[in-house]
């Protein structure tokens, strides 16, 4: 893509190509922090009374539609064009919550398939979503710009996620019910998809042939080509699955904090890591996107053994240790996955929503068997869902250098 002089003098953040992508990526992960992060898994364990490991694997459910559909949804963008996966995902998005609401209690199996059932939407939404974002604001800037513009969407994440916590915490409190986050959430959707209707640029129409349909041996081209990059991702994220139900419940199980406490002590580490995000993003352009995925997935790694230690070591098992973990861990992110993701987009530019299909969809199925042995683990110890994901990561990290240099090779 060419960039004109009036792009290169103005942020990227304030350009009309970009700007809309950000507050539509904004809205929607502030959702879905909210919906998934925040309120589920406390809405089904303390208002439906699920035991944590059917909560885990509602979640589950999630993550699993998502890993799924997340191949075939790149797929369909690189063919059909971004807008129309933009403005459908966050429409899904807005009404499930809602239909979970509508779900009678107390009916066993059918009320649990239920809410797994639209979990199952949730991941097709974010299915055709995320790919459809971070290729659509790749190709906005140019080929330079493209892990700084991707900084910009972690900004995002992180502004979301650090809201959401908080958000659904005073909900909760003010409601008294764990279940009125899930009103917020719907609303979020339903601006989000507004955003994608009005103000989104249209995109280009696909750079694959129009007449070619999708074919399963497609994903084993991606897998052929990348191997390595698709081990590492899956092991990572396998990492990232392990605590990523049972956090709420170790913040109040452990250190005896409230839903609404607990998002009080995220909000600060959500900011500081979102405005550390952009300069993060431009220093892992200048030390080269090998070393920052690295380095990155070096602090991720230490961030979480600072947390897991606590299983051997008293004086770890304070809110202060929790708080720094998750710093180290979210700055390591930071700088680690807008490198990543512009690596991947870089593999074959006229597919690079189907390379990002094919790693996320990597990503999802690590995640989705960490959160179910995660969710499993912390009935037995609060603390091994923590040790797992150490391991987890600390062996991506490893992974990574042998990933990035074939790749490198390759290329």
């Amino acid at each position: 893509m060419n960039v004109t002089n009036q792009q290169k003098i103005k942020a990227i953040w304030l350009r009309p190509q970009v700007a809309p992508l950000l507050a539509l990526a904004l809205l929607c992960e502030l959702g879905v922090a909210i919906l998934n992060v925040a309120v589920m898994p406390v809405y089904l364990r303390d208002l439906r009374g699920f035991s944590e490991g059917v909560v885990g694997l509602v979640v589950m459910s999630f993550l699993l539609s998502e890993a799924f559909f997340k191949s075939f949804m790149g797929h369909y963008t690189d063919k059909y064009g971004k807008k129309f996966f933009l403005i459908s995902a966050p429409m899904i998005w807005s009404i499930t919550p809602i239909l979970t609401l509508l779900i009678p209690m107390g009916y066993g199996v059918t009320e649990t398939l239920a809410i797994a059932g639209l979990r199952v939407l949730d991941g097709l939404s974010a299915a055709m979503l995320w790919p459809a974002a971070y290729a659509s604001v790749a190709e906005a800037v140019g080929p330079r710009e493209r892990a700084h513009a991707l900084s910009l969407l972690n900004v995002c994440f992180m502004i979301g996620l650090a809201l959401g916590l908080p958000i659904a915490g005073g909900l909760n409190g003010l409601f008294d019910n764990p279940g009125a986050g899930l009103f917020a959430a719907s609303f979020l959707f339903v601006l989000a998809a507004l955003i994608a209707v009005f103000f989104h640029p249209k995109s280009s129409r696909s750079h694959v042939d129009v007449a070619e349909e999708y074919r399963i041996k497609d994903i084993w081209l991606c897998c052929k080509k990348i191997p390595l990059l698709l081990i590492t991702a899956f092991v990572t994220f396998l990492g990232v699955g392990f605590p990523m139900v049972p956090l709420q419940w170790f913040a109040k199980d452990e250190l005896n904090l409230t839903q609404a406490e607990f998002g009080g002590l995220a909000l600060p580490a959500g900011i500081l890591m979102a405005l550390a995000s952009v300069p993060l993003g431009s220093w892992g352009e200048r030390i080269g996107k090998e070393k920052a995925v690295q380095l990155g997935l070096g602090m991720c790694s230490i961030g979480i053994w600072l947390v897991a230690l606590g299983a051997w070591i008293p004086f770890l098992q304070t809110q202060i240790v929790l708080s720094l973990g998750a710093v180290l861990v979210g700055l390591g992110f930071l700088l680690a996955i807008p490198s990543w993701y512009a690596t991947v987009s870089h593999i074959h530019p006229k597919r690079s929503a189907s390379y990002l299909g094919a790693v996320m969809t990597a990503q999802g199925l690590g995640a989705i068997i960490g959160l179910v042995i995660g969710s499993k683990m912390y009935e037995f110890n609060h603390y091994a869902p923590f040790v797992a994901c150490g391991n987890a990561v600390t062996l991506g990290f490893f992974l990574s250098f042998f990933a990035l240099d074939r790749l490198e090779k390759r290329t």
